[in-house]
């Protein structure tokens, strides 16, 4: 009966430990996702054919796409056309080196409009030799380069004002303050 009691108290330290490290992993899980849904950044996990696994909320605000809408479209598809070739290319790179790409790309908005981000994208295996997973973090500059873009166009605009032979004193007077 010692050989019974010793063996009792095993099992029930392997349970209490097996009910500590649940509870730790399932903490663990509850800060991930209060982290993830509510990163101003998207997030977004991906099949390496682009099949979407999960999308954080921000995906949803900034290009109008629900993962439950969208579950079997793949992601590459939203991909602006003159972006295609480089961003398929970092993708591969990602997947066949096992690093980690930085880039800009654009992406179709749910509405058909695109819109600009910068992403970094990393292959992720569970186990070496499993097929990974495209995790993408990535963040609008669309606004950001609408505002270079007007910027720049406005630029353009006071150095044409400047070397035009017009006398109007309000514009020379705008492009000497510059």
């Amino acid at each position: 009966t010692s050989e019974l009691k010793q063996s009792i108290i095993f099992l029930q330290q392997n349970v209490s430990n097996y009910q500590r490290t649940e509870e730790r992993l399932r903490k663990s899980e509850e800060r991930f996702k209060l982290i993830a849904e509510n990163a101003a950044d998207l997030i977004m996990v991906m099949s390496t054919e682009g099949l979407p696994e999960y999308f954080s909320p921000s995906v949803k605000l900034t290009l109008g796409h629900d993962l439950d809408a969208t579950p079997d479209c793949s992601v590459f598809d939203w991909i602006h056309p003159d972006d295609r070739e480089g961003t398929m290319g970092s993708v591969s790179a990602c997947i066949n080196h096992s690093n980690c790409q930085l880039l800009e790309l654009r992406l179709r908005h749910k509405s058909g409009a695109y819109r600009h981000l910068e992403a970094r994208i990393c292959a992720i295996r569970e186990q070496a030799e499993d097929r990974p997973h495209l995790v993408i973090v990535g963040r609008d500059l669309s606004e950001k380069k609408e505002m270079e873009s007007q910027t720049a166009f406005l630029t353009r605009k006071l150095l044409d004002a400047r070397e035009s032979p017009a006398e109007d004193k309000v514009s020379n007077s705008l492009v000497n303050k510059l």
